[in-house]
């Protein structure tokens, strides 16, 4: 079984990142309300990403057969001590359990950052995302919304 780590977006990504955004398969999984293109890409992966400036982070998922998706932290808010958590696998990489360590990995890093609270929303119908924010201890708070949150303390 693979082992999985997290680290920071590098410029050599961009093949990546566009092969996961661009995939008009990948974009019912997001709540994105603009479509993004190659170029917004591009721009998004040389800008500054600074947590506590942008209020978001991005990290790539990686295995010792190369890197395997993405992990984003949105809407950080530093007073409250919650930010929201959104994962996204390659398709031919999922069930191999890349997200669930992903989502142990960014767990300890935000705790270390002060956060005591992650959530998630996922849409109703996707079924194993609702399945692994369930695996990864995450409860269940709005049925209707299908948002979930993690205690960190």
């Amino acid at each position: 079984m693979p082992t999985f780590s997290l680290r920071d977006l590098r410029n050599d990504d961009l093949d990546l990142l566009l092969s996961i955004e661009l995939n008009t398969e990948n974009q019912r999984y997001t709540r994105l309300s603009e479509d993004l293109n190659a170029e917004q890409l591009a721009e998004f992966l040389h800008s500054d990403h600074n947590l506590r400036k942008y209020g978001q982070l991005r990290q790539v998922i990686d295995s010792s057969d190369g890197s395997v998706g993405f992990i984003d932290c949105y809407n950080a808010d530093f007073e409250s001590g919650r930010i929201g958590v959104g994962i996204l696998i390659q398709q031919s990489k999922r069930r191999k359990g890349a997200a669930i360590d992903a989502l142990k990995l960014i767990s300890g890093q935000l705790r270390n950052l002060g956060f005591k609270t992650i959530y998630a929303e996922v849409e109703n119908w996707n079924s194993a995302s609702i399945s692994l924010f369930k695996k990864a201890g995450y409860t269940l708070l709005d049925d209707s919304e299908c948002i979930f949150e993690l205690n960190l303390e």
